[in-house]
């Protein structure tokens, strides 16, 4: 891999008139959302579109429909938060619907049920969680106030109350969805019913381990936590009637930095094949501009219970936030690295029968904090 040779940043509008080009936008801190072209023929990675959104809006975390791909919800990390609902109909056509306070402070991410009526908001910094319905036009209204929690953790730096981090769509009740409280070491579960958000139960994450997000197995009732405290991915069993039960926990850091107190887990997703989950490690306290922070590639049992780290791979940067895998088959992964002294992007291609990821493009200058690939266009 020494000698590869990465493709070099251009326009993305260089790139439109390739029919293989991959488009994917991107969130971010900034005051817009950002248009990302992948050409695989010649491995470039183009940017150049910026799509504007309300005043004062920082597009941190950015949720495609799962019913209506032109729709996309957008989270505003400020404080009061916001959400906002645009439809993007191509990689330079975007409008933005409406916008609506979060129902709370930082919102650092939210989701759609899975029937896409819904969208449920997570607000980290205040502890909240905001409910929307979500018309066929994309127009988002409130239902009612934003609902409370409640907890702590034994982490007195980042557990002294509760911080809702992510919003997962169960894949067995359309209405229903699973957060992660990174300040409580809990799974929440709630349903909207009737037009009302409600809570369900809570499961219980080991204490102090923060989990942050998670993702379901694509065919087994498996849901796969990463936790940002402990940097481990947790393992939960989703039984017919919607309860979690822990089943197993895995490390996620590299050998060379196991006894550091600085790492924070970031991100999780497994391929579509269900036979692959890539978790990222994330040092808040590099020690320098080229100690790059690595992605653990697990290999996925069969029945999907049991996990096998295959490998580290270097993620080209430092303090990866968010990636996504893209292509028909997964073929490519594209991620942010959000260090602020040398922020960028990279995208790796990827071996399906392998696992391993392979660098083919990188640009500076860019730090990204969620992305989605638009597969129609």
């Amino acid at each position: 891999m020494s000698d590869m040779k990465f493709g070099k940043v251009t326009a993305a509008a260089s790139l439109a008139t390739s029919g293989s080009a991959y488009t994917i936008v991107a969130g971010s801190y900034n005051t817009s959302l950002t248009t990302y072209t992948f050409d695989p023929e010649s491995n470039e990675l183009g940017y150049g579109k910026q799509h504007s959104l309300p005043q004062g809006f920082a597009p941190s975390w950015i949720q495609e429909s799962p019913v209506n791909d032109a729709i996309i919800a957008v989270c505003s990390e400020a404080f009061p938060g916001e959400v906002a609902s645009t439809v993007l109909e191509s990689a330079d056509t975007h409008n933005v619907v409406n916008s609506l306070p979060s129902g709370g402070d930082g919102p650092a991410s939210g989701g759609f049920t899975a029937d896409g009526q819904y969208f449920i908001a997570a607000n980290y910094a205040s502890g909240s969680v905001q409910a929307y319905s979500v018309a066929e036009d994309g127009k988002i209204t409130a239902l009612g106030e934003s609902t409370a929690l409640t907890g702590s953790g034994p982490n007195a730096d980042r557990q002294t109350s509760p911080h809702p981090h992510h919003v997962i769509a169960s894949p067995v009740d359309d209405q229903t969805v699973y957060i992660p409280d990174l300040g409580s070491d809990v799974i929440l579960q709630f349903a909207v019913k009737n037009d009302k958000l409600e809570k369900v139960s809570e499961y219980e994450a080991p204490a102090g381990s923060g989990p942050r997000h998670g993702v379901f197995h694509p065919e087994s009732s498996l849901l796969y936590v990463v936790t940002e405290l402990s940097n481990e991915v947790l393992v939960y069993k989703l039984g017919d009637d919607g309860k979690l039960s822990l089943t197993s926990q895995t490390s996620i850091v590299p050998k060379e930095k196991a006894e550091k107190s600085s790492m924070q887990a970031s991100e999780i997703v497994i391929s579509s094949d269900g036979k692959y989950i890539y978790a990222a490690n994330r040092d808040v306290k590099p020690s320098g501009a080229d100690d790059e922070d690595h992605m653990a590639i697990f290999s996925v049992s069969d029945n999907g219970e049991t996990l096998e780290l295959t490998k580290h791979v270097k993620v080209g940067g430092i303090q990866p936030r968010a990636f996504v895998l893209f292509g028909a088959e997964d073929e490519y992964l594209i991620i942010g690295n959000t260090y602020e002294n040398n922020p960028n992007v990279v995208v790796f291609k990827r071996d399906s029968q392998s696992g391993d990821l392979e660098q083919v493009a990188k640009a500076s200058g860019q730090s990204p904090t969620s992305f989605i690939w638009l597969a129609d266009l």
